[in-house]
């Protein structure tokens, strides 16, 4: 299966913040494939919901996530996060 490789960007009222991800590159089949990864390397489906800090955005809010298809990927690549960017404090 070849793969496509997207940027993804939290930019919503309360991204930006200290100890947060900002945004990530994901290597995925679709936009919202790619959606569904947390930056630390996880689904989405695997982050505490009820985390009263979050480090990226809440998973009932992926739709909010600014989603840019920029290549295709080398046929080798498998799905997940290439890099991500963390605003350490």
């Amino acid at each position: 299966m070849v793969y496509n490789l997207y940027t993804v960007e939290w930019v919503d009222e309360w991204s930006g913040g200290w100890d947060t991800y900002d945004s990530m590159v994901v290597c995925a089949s679709s936009e919202r494939d790619a959606r569904n990864w947390h930056p630390g390397g996880c689904l989405m489906e695997q982050v505490n919901a009820d985390d009263k800090h979050p480090s990226w955005c809440h998973p009932s809010k992926t739709h909010l996530l600014e989603v840019h298809h920029i290549g295709t990927a080398v046929a080798t690549l498998e799905p997940g996060v290439i890099a991500a960017s963390f605003n350490a404090g």
